[in-house]
């Protein structure tokens, strides 16, 4: 990220993951017992790629697709075309859905995305909640049965529920399990805090110079299902071994293999419609 924006402090992300959805990318695991199953956060960097079609950045479900939570960047045919949306449904099927009301659609900007589940929290609208940049954004809601008007205290859902859970980063989880509606774009300093609901401030921070929302190094702990993908070139980039913990292991999607990673410093990064920048990426 430093060198396509223009800040020069310490911390200093160079390299991310590129997806190229026509390729079905993914990293998947099968997660462990949750620390807590009612909180977690999601934090990554994302350089869209193609937009208004359907790119999922995280996807989580039970076995035979009992519970399942999905998020990423909506489609078309979606509420909120090019905006994120967040949607889950728990073990009796009933839904709840969040859809932010601004929109993404520079393919040459870096979005700073975080997800946080506080689904314990007493207050209903603090439960889920998406932040962009360092801003919580506003969101339209809509669900089904116990969760129409606001998801239900205590609910676990698809995402880091229980032992044998799959998870993916980069599409759509399925159950089977089964992986679709493929992430396009790039993505960056990735993590995800079992057991902790986490602001922003944790990740990124405002430049006092320049007023940029930047990366900084998170120092907190990670909880027994969480992970730091770092993509580095050099460090756990062929295994897609998770940073936090070195014994985690994500399994990359048949026949995903790494070309390049991209180098900041290059240019913007360029996007997957064109645009200049310095990068390879994975395929």
């Amino acid at each position: 990220l430093a060198g396509s924006s223009g800040v020069s402090d310490a911390y200093t992300i160079d390299q991310s993951l590129r997806f190229a959805d026509g390729d079905s990318p993914y990293l998947a695991r099968t997660i462990g017992t949750p620390t807590d199953a009612l909180k977690w956060t999601f934090s990554y960097w994302a350089k869209r790629g193609e937009l208004s079609v359907y790119h999922y950045t995280l996807g989580g479900d039970a076995p035979a697709n009992a519970r399942n939570g999905q998020t990423g960047f909506s489609g078309s045919g979606g509420t909120v075309p090019d905006g994120i949306f967040w949607s889950l449904f728990d073990i009796s099927d009933e839904r709840h859905t969040l859809d932010t009301k601004a929109v993404y659609r520079d393919p040459s900007a870096w979005y700073h995305v975080v997800n946080i589940y506080d689904s314990a929290n007493s207050t209903a609208a603090d439960r889920m909640q998406i932040w962009v940049n360092g801003e919580r954004q506003e969101v339209d809601e809509s669900g089904t049965g116990s969760h129409s008007s606001e998801l239900q205290q205590n609910t676990i859902e698809g995402i880091n529920g229980a032992s044998g859970y799959y998870l993916a980063v980069g599409a759509y989880s399925t159950g089977a399990p089964g992986y679709s509606q493929y992430y396009d774009g790039l993505m960056a300093e990735t993590y995800f805090i079992d057991g902790q609901a986490l602001e922003p401030d944790n990740f990124a921070e405002s430049d006092s110079t320049t007023n940029q929302w930047k990366p900084i190094e998170y120092e907190g702990t990670y909880g027994d299902n969480g992970w730091y993908m770092k993509f580095a070139g050099t460090e756990l980039a062929d295994s897609f071994e998770d940073s936090a913990t070195w014994n985690d292991v994500f399994t990359p999607s048949t026949p995903l293999t790494i070309d390049v990673l991209i180098v900041g410093g290059g240019g913007s990064g360029g996007s997957m419609i064109g645009g200049g920048g310095g990068g390879g990426g994975v395929r």
